[in-house]
């Protein structure tokens, strides 16, 4: 093998593997979806899961990043029994007496009613323990997970914004809901869904 081959391959393998390296840097959104008709200035989160502890764990690191983006948000987990099954009238009528004029469904996983995990295919194609479901405890943990999100206006009642994050080789909910947060709160202000007030 002369020496420009060598030399060549050696230069690949680098962009490889900063490639690569580039892939386990964080969490991005990845999807993503919604044009926005006006800024939201108050939104409720909630967090879907069977799980009341992953539930307040990401409610609260998603308010957070709302907060610091200048918008006022509220933990959604106060008003739904059971999060992971939420829908009906009443919850939407207690956030919209709260105030709101938003509110962000995140999915943590999809959970089945065997406790099992369904996961959708990654992105590539994946399935089963590679596939891009947050990994459930107890599940081998995946390369890849994802947080789906949906804004819903609480006046319309419409889907404003959907979007998912990615999380290159996911540690914990409590770890990585931060950096979906700032993944999702940073395309809201991109998009024009929240003006940043500082």
């Amino acid at each position: 093998m002369n020496m420009a081959r060598r030399h060549a391959i050696a230069g690949f393998a680098s962009v490889l593997l900063l490639s690569a390296c580039g892939l386990t840097s964080g969490t991005r959104i990845v999807t993503t979806s919604g044009e926005a008709k006006h800024a939201y200035r108050k939104i409720a989160v909630i967090a879907m899961s069977a799980s009341r502890d992953e539930r307040r764990t990401f409610d609260d690191a998603l308010v957070s990043k709302l907060s610091a983006a200048g918008v006022e948000g509220i933990v959604g987990d106060r008003y739904i029994e059971d999060a992971a099954t939420a829908n009906g009238i009443s919850p939407m009528d207690a956030i919209r007496a709260a105030g709101a004029d938003g509110v962000i469904y995140v999915w943590l996983r999809a959970d089945t009613s065997t406790g099992g995990v369904e996961p959708t295919p990654g992105s590539w194609g994946w399935t089963g323990a590679a596939a891009s479901w947050y990994p459930a405890p107890k599940v081998a943990q995946a390369m890849m997970a994802k947080f789906e999100a949906r804004l819903y206006d609480v006046g319309t009642q419409q889907l404003a914004w959907s979007g998912v994050t990615t999380t290159f080789y996911p540690k914990s909910v409590a770890i990585d809901a931060p950096l979906a947060g700032e993944a999702i709160v940073g395309e809201l202000v991109k998009r024009g869904f929240i003006v940043r007030s500082r």
